[in-house]
């Protein structure tokens, strides 16, 4: 997946933390910190199989082994999309 260079650094900035996959405020404010990055560079839409395997890949989960962390980054991908169709109708 190729993000711009703003993007993949708010995406590391979340997904680089030992507690990415928490639901801190700290955590999720700088996955929404990414999601607004994203859309700022890439519009509306995603890849979500694709974000699926970055995400694993970053913070070394493995995948195809339904294990805990990768149904996290099924539900992270899943509120980006919601989150990005939401922008998209309101116009954002």
């Amino acid at each position: 997946m190729n993000l711009s260079t703003e993007s993949e650094a708010k995406l590391e900035s979340w997904a680089n933390m030992d507690t990415w996959s928490s639901n801190h405020d700290f955590d999720l404010h700088r996955f929404f910190e990414f999601i607004n990055q994203y859309a700022n560079d890439h519009g509306h839409s995603v890849d979500e199989s694709l974000l699926k395997d970055k995400i694993a890949s970053i913070t070394h989960t493995p995948t195809g082994d339904d294990n805990a962390l990768e149904e996290i980054i099924r539900k992270r991908v899943s509120l980006m999309v919601d989150i990005l169709d939401f922008l998209k109708v309101t116009g954002r």
